[in-house]
């Protein structure tokens, strides 16, 4: 009995004995292994964090201070902005902004963005001097928005296709309208982004800006504001009349308008979007004349041209039973209207 324990005693002694050796011989070989301390994981996250907010578009708007951003407190819009652009960031994209300031805005938009071709039009000669001396990698186009001849040739010597383009130019009702009438339907690519920044000054009553009065307000006509507010109609057209417009053609191509304080963001249609420029399907619900304009069946106008030859009525989007097509399938209007 007497040997029996002790034997266990023995055994006992001789596991913890090895388990005391593993345990140290363990931490002094870990040791040796990491002889440069490293803080805990929770302080490299930290310092991780910090330096994604060392390029976060509010510290370059710290470091670059353009007008858009600071001082003012009507603007801001880094506010808006980071969530939009995020995700374009270190793609290859074109980039366009009209209207360059300081030059200060087009140093933060080439340290934001990572790869990307960048444009700008300005029409003051100093401005452009000064822009000139200050960007590294904006190619500089001087002349007027309001000119469509201007638009045409400047169109031609970019190549347009552009994925981003911000409206910070002249600010004058004519001056907004005029330039996204030409440069969206032309020179955006489709799925691109469309900004009209300081539409302030659709309020205003008598203010100048760049030696023009503006006399606006809540309920005029003729402001940037009160002709994008239609847009909501437009991109909704297929619920009271697929032929409505404000401005023309270039409305077909409009897939969503956002307002934000003193912006205007829009965003351009693009090949996922074209079975969407079907009708309703429930006209008889709507009145005229979107409910004589026919059902999902039939499309139009719209800025794509015409129907699929392969798959004229867009079955490979209509994930649907064989039943519901057969109650609401093309034998119940005509087929494509464009």
């Amino acid at each position: 009995m007497v040997s029996r324990v002790r034997h266990f005693l023995l055994k006992r002694s001789f596991q913890l004995f090895l388990l005391t050796v593993s345990f140290y011989l363990g931490g002094y070989l870990n040791g040796r292994e990491n002889d440069n301390f490293r803080e805990p994981e929770v302080f490299c996250i930290e310092k991780t964090m910090k330096r994604v907010e060392s390029q976060s578009l509010l510290s370059l708007a710290i470091k670059y201070k353009p007008t858009k951003f600071f001082p003012y407190l009507h603007t801001g819009y880094h506010r808006f902005y980071e969530r939009i652009f995020e995700p374009l960031r270190h793609k290859r994209i074109k980039f366009l902004e009209i209207g360059l300031d300081n030059g200060n805005g087009s140093l933060l938009w080439e340290e934001y963005f990572t790869n990307a071709e960048f444009h700008g039009i300005e029409y003051s000669n100093d401005r452009v001097e000064d822009a000139t001396k200050k960007v590294h990698k904006f190619k500089i186009h001087r002349g007027s928005q309001e000119n469509v001849d201007f638009l045409r040739s400047f169109k031609h010597k970019s190549g347009g296709n552009f994925d981003i383009i911000i409206d910070d130019g002249g600010h004058h009702f004519e001056h907004q309208v005029n330039s996204y009438k030409y440069l969206f339907l032309d020179s955006l690519k489709p799925g691109g982004i469309y900004i009209i920044e300081d539409i302030e000054t659709s309020y205003w009553n008598g203010g100048k800006m760049y030696g023009r009065e503006q006399y606006g307000g809540v309920n005029v006509s003729e402001t940037t504001v009160m002709k994008f507010k239609q847009m909501v109609d437009v991109v909704n057209r297929k619920f009271h009349d697929n032929k409505f417009s404000v401005f023309g053609r270039v409305d077909h191509w409009v897939k969503s308008i956002s307002f934000y304080q003193n912006v205007i963001i829009l965003e351009k249609k693009d090949e996922r979007d074209r079975p969407y420029d079907a009708h309703y399907i429930w006209p008889h619900s709507l009145k005229e004349p979107a409910s004589k304009q026919g059902n999902e069946w039939s499309f139009g106008p719209s800025p794509f041209h015409g129907p699929d030859k392969d798959d004229p009525l867009w079955l490979r989007y209509r994930h649907a039973r064989k039943e519901w097509q057969a109650k609401y399938g093309p034998h119940r209007v005509k087929q494509v209207i464009w």
